[in-house]
């Protein structure tokens, strides 16, 4: 959905929260990236949990939380918020975006087994 949204030049703005344990574990990080360069609408905010010692990393560490999501708030009201990801990630999402005032018609959820 993404990248077609991108792809298109549409005027909808997309920022991606994409967190993963270490930089290794990073689907499509190349894609990703190209289509933050391209698309001025588009916005990827990389986050590892558990970087490795060694290897390189120069976006953010730790876990979207309160304060991270806080900081991607302004600029956002109004926006269709996504939780996509394993049941316990997208519940703790789910609450999470609820608990900073995210209307529960602008969360959109989806999960996934076996990641």
């Amino acid at each position: 959905w993404s990248r077609t949204v991108i792809v298109r030049k549409s005027d909808r703005r997309v920022t991606l929260a994409y967190s993963n344990r270490t930089a290794s574990g990073v689907a499509f990080l190349d894609d990703l990236e190209r289509l933050e360069r391209e698309g001025a609408n588009f916005r990827l905010v990389a986050i590892l949990t558990s970087p490795k010692a060694g290897e390189p990393w120069c976006r953010e560490t730790g876990r979207i939380d309160r304060a991270f999501l806080e900081r991607l708030l302004p600029g956002n009201e109004g926006a269709v918020w996504y939780a996509v990801g394993p049941d316990a990630f997208v519940g703790a999402m789910d609450a999470l975006l609820r608990e900073v005032g995210v209307p529960s018609g602008s969360v959109r959820t989806e999960t996934f087994a076996g990641y």
